[in-house]
């Protein structure tokens, strides 16, 4: 089928959520379909087949018409940057009108709707909404909204589990103590994702575990929570880390503090690939995590950031975990097969 592939996150590095989720679509559509990638932000990438198209806010373009038209798509999806707000329905509807389909809305994360988006976004769908949870489809469920649920995805190639001498072999690489047990996060180090829990942690693990962050060149970060971090003794990464997966592999435990519904799309990446690195979690209740992933078998959950440092501990000297096999089902593959009309997982 030919699909036109829209998003304003299709810009590298692919180190949050929603720019890594739109990347990792792309390619796994592309194993069945024909697809025209386009996108309205940074330069484009012609030698990975994305394109960039010149567009007001709105998508109100000659250009990006011409494109689409000249394609001629049989199906349309949208990944906005922004998830299901006023404005990325209105550029839904825009894209509709220029490819002559129906247009899916991908939205990984919920947003408040006020008056007028409730009074138009009724008037504006073009075709379906996929959510990953609850908290994104309830509201546009009552608004009429056709809301179906996207399962989660994770690269099991990628993110695999390291043995005890890779695993040290890879801390000497990267300048750390082999022998400190290592307590990792990742993610954009803001106040919403209340990162203050982890400087906390590491004082209370200290001499006991050192805490890692890497934190996410999408948003920029918040230098005094780096300073309150690296005060405290924690290490933190700021720069892009292409090979993302050997910090996992590192790791003897994944921590995800996030309470805020706007720090992260409502089934964490971050989670997902250091379960398929089959480390223990530590993590708040956040999303659909309970839903999908009941507590157990190196997944545990605190209610309370006081609760978060015997937590670790208790991850730290079990030293085992079965999480990897949790999430092993769930692949790019299968959600992309979802999206397109008449597809299955």
């Amino acid at each position: 089928m030919r699909v036109l592939y829209f998003s304003e996150a299709l810009v590298p590095p692919f180190d949050e959520g929603i720019k890594k989720a739109s990347w990792l679509l792309l390619k796994a559509l592309r194993g069945s379909h024909d697809v025209l990638a386009l996108t309205s932000k940074g330069e484009g990438m012609p030698d990975a087949g994305v394109h960039r198209v010149r567009a007001n806010r709105l998508l109100v373009s000659a250009d990006l018409m011409r494109r689409v038209r000249g394609f001629g798509p049989e199906y349309t999806l949208y990944f906005p940057t922004a998830c299901a707000t006023l404005f990325s329905f209105v550029r839904a509807r825009v894209l509709a009108a220029y490819a002559r389909t129906p247009v899916a809305l991908i939205a990984f994360q919920p947003r408040r709707h006020g008056r007028l988006a409730r009074l138009l976004i009724p008037l504006l769908r073009a075709g379906p909404v996929w959510a990953q949870g609850q908290a994104t489809a309830a509201p546009l469920r009552e608004m009429g909204c056709d809301v179906r649920i996207l399962p989660p995805a994770v690269d099991t190639d990628t993110f695999v589990p390291a043995d005890a001498a890779r695993r040290r072999a890879l801390r000497a690489q990267y300048g750390l103590d082999p022998d400190m047990p290592l307590v990792f996060h990742a993610g954009h180090i803001l106040p919403n994702r209340n990162i203050r829990a982890l400087v906390s942690l590491q004082r209370a693990l200290q001499g006991e575990a050192q805490v890692l962050v890497l934190g996410s060149s999408a948003f920029g970060v918040d230098e005094a929570l780096v300073r309150a971090l690296e005060d405290a003794g924690a290490i933190v990464i700021t720069r892009y880390v292409e090979r993302l997966a050997e910090l996992y592999q590192m790791a003897d435990c994944y921590v995800f503090p996030v309470r805020s519904a706007q720090g992260s799309v409502e089934i964490p990446m971050s989670v997902l690939e250091a379960m398929a690195c089959n480390l223990p979690v530590v993590s708040t209740p956040f999303g659909e995590l309970p839903r999908l992933f009941p507590q157990g078998d190196g997944l545990r959950y605190v209610s309370d950031d006081a609760e978060l440092a015997d937590a670790v501990r208790q991850a730290l000297a079990e030293r085992s975990a079965s999480t990897r096999a949790r999430v092993q089902s769930y692949s790019w593959a299968a959600a992309a097969r979802l999206l397109i009309p008449g597809g299955t997982p």
